[in-house]
């Protein structure tokens, strides 16, 4: 179940610098078998998840559900000059499967391989943050 999808575009930092942060929040039914988010694709760019770095997962012992905390984000500056890529954009990558939506996050059972879905119908779109 897809609990909150925001997007919040950035500006600042350092002159001539903006972005966009996602944040998706998405509770599975069950803790028996644990699903994993490994991958997000927005608008054709994919971000690698992992629970070290921009996923938190959260289990709620009491309803038998677990919840994850996905933050992704990018700076256009960064996929514009990515380092040694001779000015390709390394996040570029077609999703895997045709989908109709605003994200597609793919995800595995922990003890199995196999890669299954979840198409994000919308994101909202919060309002921009300016940084002096």
């Amino acid at each position: 179940t897809l609990i909150d999808a925001t997007q919040q575009d950035w500006s600042g930092g350092i002159p001539g610098h903006y972005g966009s942060s996602y944040n998706f929040t998405i509770e599975f039914p069950t803790i028996k078998t644990t699903p994993v988010p490994d991958t997000v694709w927005i608008n054709g760019h994919f971000f690698k998840l992992d629970t070290a770095g921009n996923v938190t997962m959260k289990i709620a012992r009491s309803t038998g559900k677990i919840t994850y905390y996905i933050k992704v984000g990018f700076s256009i500056n960064d996929m514009q000059n990515p380092a040694g890529s001779q000015g390709k954009d390394p996040s570029l990558k077609p999703a895997p499967i045709k989908y109709k939506g605003a994200a597609l996050i793919s995800y595995h059972q922990e003890n199995n391989s196999k890669r299954e879905y979840y198409i994000v119908p919308e994101i909202k779109i919060m309002t921009p943050v300016n940084y002096p």
